[in-house]
């Protein structure tokens, strides 16, 4: 089962990764990813994912990238995610994990 983890607070994405890895074993593929941009990048890669995890909250960056440590999470990014993913047509399950 190939899943798409979105999520900034790497506590979390950790915790996370554990659970899926303990529930699924050999057979979970976690791909991981801290940012909208990454997420929106990951998604439109081509590759087919059963379920993306998404954190609402997080930066629009990835740490990488340009600019990061000026920008503060915003509120509703896995929203803009989830409205990127509409626009071009790109269908996944996706469960929403957020404080």
């Amino acid at each position: 089962m190939r899943i798409l983890l979105v999520e900034d607070e790497e506590f979390k994405r950790s915790a996370i990764s554990k659970e899926l890895t303990d529930w699924l074993g050999e057979s979970l593929e976690l791909v991981q990813c801290g940012s909208l941009r990454g997420g929106l990048r990951e998604v439109s890669s081509g590759k087919k994912f059963d379920l993306m995890l998404l954190d609402m909250s997080m930066p629009g960056f990835d740490e990488a990238e340009e600019l990061t440590n000026l920008e503060e999470p915003e509120s509703f990014a896995g929203k803009e995610l989830l409205a990127q993913m509409t626009l071009r047509g790109i269908l996944v399950p996706v469960v929403v994990v957020t404080q």
